[in-house]
């Protein structure tokens, strides 16, 4: 199927084979060797930094599932990419590679290592039909001009076609060390650079940009398309850049500076200034579950997102439009339970990918593996300590509830209401029954307003000594949207009360 986006790039730019692009990406010596003929992709040497591809593949009972390989000096991952793509089962599988070396085998921003490559996604290209009925990527056009001419943004180093947008690839004369300073302002940089090339004249879109993670993995060079039906082709537009000019082109805020690029520190300094880049921090958060460790989470509030993801309400469109986030939110949790493994997150969030896919309502707004990949990335993200409970309700569109303590500390109000319990129990009022509802609950609500619809002079007092209830429980089955009505039993005159806030004193 043709694609007017590579039609128009390969017309004009040198196209770059997926060795050829990724020899560019990751230069000779910059990563491990590999370890030989035959070994584990999961082997990986000590001390060494490693490129980590991330192959999504759906099981035949439609079950995702992903594996971790690492991509080594050789580069030969790179050749199974497309020993693979070119295979008849190529539409079910997606890789994903980072422009990121790590340590290790888990592509978390904790383990990252050096930055290659600054990236951006781009989608919804503005096109137009011309006289002779051929589409034109006016978007595309637009962008170089504004670079070129107007000097808005940097021109790439690659534009890559993905099948459905541009990736754009800023290749670095020099590789950015992922300190956590840097990390940080890299975050507002791209930020600011996202703000320019993402307008109006570029895409259909320009009130939807996409500020992803730094680490963000992108569909690799030589893979398949989200439809299956093409292949990624990158095309070489312009040179390599430093971070010294590209910093020209943002805030002097945004810009990653000489400094915070040359500092160094000792391990004792680093993990006193950024202890969430410690790698030893979820062993730390393990032996020290004190109540005061923000950096602690339940496993059971973990497993409980989990299940309210996937339990969540499949007819709302907010729910369509934030399933990025519930998988983000999803990462945080996982990285402040030491219970939980990056495994277990990386199985659960591929699980579910395709539930959500299914609740895609637009069509253009699919929920696919790499969104996933991208959502994962939170994992050892500073952020994550920091998500409030209303933010994750903004982002996700489901609600958190919060246990109401009436204003005070849990152990305050843990003591009052054991020792209102207590007191309730030496005086002989019943407390609930086992299943946690006093029984017949469920249908005084009924009770009191039916019997208020037939006797409709009574007020409320005489109703509740009439059904043997206390007053407030009618109180609050009549209250409604209104104030209260009732009537004087002594007079024609309408009363005007408002519904009393009942309070607990304890």
């Amino acid at each position: 199927m043709a694609n007017v986006l590579t039609e128009w790039l390969a017309a004009r730019y040198p196209e770059a084979g997926p060795h050829e692009f990724y020899r560019d990406l990751f230069p000779e010596g910059s990563l491990a060797t590999a370890w030989g003929a035959g070994a584990s992709p999961h082997h990986y040497e000590k001390g060494a930094y490693s490129a980590i591809m991330v192959r999504v593949w759906q099981g035949e009972d439609g079950s995702q599932h992903a594996e971790r390989h690492l991509v080594t000096d050789d580069l030969a991952g790179i050749d199974a990419v497309l020993a693979v793509d070119s295979s008849p089962a190529a539409s079910t599988v997606t890789d994903l590679l980072s422009p990121i070396s790590y340590a290790g085998i888990s592509p978390r921003m904790d383990m990252a290592h050096e930055l290659f490559a600054i990236t951006f996604d781009l989608d919804y290209i503005q096109t137009e039909t011309r006289g002779d009925g051929t589409a034109w990527p006016i978007g595309v056009d637009e962008l170089l001009y504004q670079m070129d001419e107007l000097k808005r943004a940097p021109r790439p180093t690659y534009i890559v076609s993905s099948g459905t947008g541009l990736h754009l690839y800023y290749l670095l004369d020099r590789p950015l060390r992922m300190w956590p300073n840097v990390i940080e302002r890299l975050s507002a940089f791209r930020h600011r650079m996202v703000d320019l090339v993402w307008n109006r004249y570029v895409t259909r879109e320009p009130d939807k940009p996409q500020y992803e993670s730094v680490v963000q993995a992108f569909r690799m060079v030589g893979s398949r398309s989200r439809a299956g039906d093409q292949v990624v082709r990158a095309f070489r537009t312009g040179v390599h850049w430093s971070m010294e000019d590209l910093n020209g082109f943002v805030p002097e805020d945004c810009r990653v500076t000489p400094e915070m690029i040359g500092a160094r520190h000792s391990i004792d300094e680093a993990r006193r200034l950024w202890p969430e880049w410690d790698p030893e921090w979820r062993r730390k958060a393990l032996t020290n579950p004190g109540p005061h460790n923000q950096w602690r989470v339940k496993r059971a509030l973990f497993d409980w997102w989990c299940r309210r993801v996937e339990d969540g309400d499949t007819a709302t469109e907010a729910f369509d439009g934030n399933r990025y986030w519930c998988v983000f939110v999803a990462a945080c949790l996982a990285a402040k339970c030491p219970e939980v493994t990056y495994e277990e997150l990386e199985k659960w969030a591929y699980g579910i990918q395709p539930r959500l896919d299914r609740l895609t309502k637009n069509p253009g707004n699919h929920f696919t593996a790499k969104d996933v990949s991208d959502a994962l990335s939170a994992y050892g993200n500073p952020v994550s300590v920091k998500l409030r409970r209303d933010k994750i309700a903004e982002k996700t569109a489901l609600p958190m509830p919060v246990n109401k303590r009436n204003g005070l500390k849990q152990a305050q109000h843990l003591y009052l209401a054991r020792g209102r319990k207590e007191s309730m129990k030496a005086v002989g009022i019943p407390m609930k029954n086992p299943e946690g509802r006093p029984k017949g609950s469920g249908t005084k609500a009924d009770v009191i307003r039916q019997f208020a619809q037939e006797h409709p002079g009574l007020s409320n007092r005489k109703i509740a000594e009439a059904l043997g209830v206390s007053r407030n429980t009618v109180n609050k089955w009549l209250r409604g949207g209104q104030a209260e009505l009732l009537y004087s039993s002594n007079s024609n005159l309408l009363e005007h009360k408002s519904p009393r806030r009942v309070s607990l004193e304890y």
